[in-house]
């Protein structure tokens, strides 16, 4: 069984396969800002469509533009991608389009990653060997440090804080799920990633579960594929609560979601389902081990996605 690397996560995934969509996500954090660009693709039997989806805390609407096929090209070694004058080279990543409001310009350091293994070469796990699978996905870098430029009106400011990475590709995304992120926590410096979503494969549905938490010492993986199962979810009208079981481990996690962007996502090849997600989420994370408390964490800043998960 062939391993998978970070380097061909990260690399476009070609396929023959119609409908495609795939989709590089960053999200930077720092104290005073919050931002969030998608670079990606779909494409249909019919139509194809290079895009770029920008939100930032500076406004209150998501900023898009959308090239023709020949208005991007992709290079595998070194990786580079090029749409319309943005380009992502890896550790650097420039948006620019008279369509958008702002100019950006980030600067990486070296990427953090999670724990592989053959069993779990990413955070997929083995699922990640499957070519069926509805969406795909994959974390690029978990926060490293970076620093922002950004450009409005001819005025320059720059920011120093911390850029995570991720990205999906298939046919949709998840017919249900939620999914939120964070670098910032009130307690010690962590990282916390999450999703749970309705899998569909083949014959067979389930929700599938991957969570990574992450501090300066330790790794959690929470997963389908470990066995994790979700045990409660409902809603209110201040937020979200899970309540996810892996072996002696209980995780609860109570979400709280503020001003949300719609953004654009892919359904069958095409850019036209409308999600929400917010840049100024909370989520408090407990996780237990044989009934006794082990972690009380605080995450601010939480970028989050809920759609229909609780329906």
């Amino acid at each position: 069984m062939k391993n998978i690397t970070y380097e061909q996560e990260l690399q476009l995934h070609e396929s023959l396969k119609i409908p495609f969509f795939e989709g590089w996500y960053f999200r930077f954090v720092s104290d005073e800002f919050s931002a969030a660009i998608i670079l990606g693709i779909a494409r249909t039997a019919e139509n194809q469509e290079a895009f770029i989806q920008v939100f930032h805390t500076e406004a209150q609407i998501m900023e898009k533009a959308s090239y023709n096929q020949d208005e991007w090209r992709y290079q595998a070694k070194p990786f580079e991608l090029h749409i319309g004058r943005s380009v992502f080279l890896g550790n650097y990543l420039h948006i620019e389009d008279t369509r958008l409001s702002r100019v950006f310009d980030f600067q990486f350091q070296n990427a953090v990653h999670i724990h592989q293994s053959v069993y779990a070469p990413t955070i997929m796990g083995p699922f990640a060997y499957l070519k069926n699978m509805q969406c795909n996905h994959a974390i690029i870098n978990l926060g490293s440090r970076a620093v922002c430029f950004m450009e409005n009106n001819q005025q320059i400011l720059k920011r120093k804080g911390i850029v995570y990475q991720e990205k999906d590709w298939g046919t949709s995304f998840p017919q249900r799920y939620i999914w939120a992120q964070s670098n910032c926590c009130d307690e010690q410096p962590a990282a916390l990633f999450f999703s749970c979503a309705a899998i569909p494969l083949g014959l067979f549905h389930f929700t599938g579960i991957i969570m990574v938490v992450k501090d300066q010492h330790t790794e959690y993986r929470f997963a389908s594929y470990h066995g994790a199962v979700l045990t409660k979810a409902r809603s209110n009208e201040n937020g979200f609560y899970l309540c996810i079981r892996q072996g002696f481990y209980q995780i609860e996690c109570t979400i709280r979601m503020n001003t949300a962007f719609q953004l654009e996502a892919p359904q069958q090849g095409e850019m036209n389902r409308i999600v929400q997600e917010c840049l100024l989420g909370h989520v408090d994370l407990y996780i237990s081990r044989c009934g006794k408390r082990i972690r009380k964490l605080t995450f601010h800043h939480c970028g989050i996605e809920n759609d229909h998960f609780f329906s």
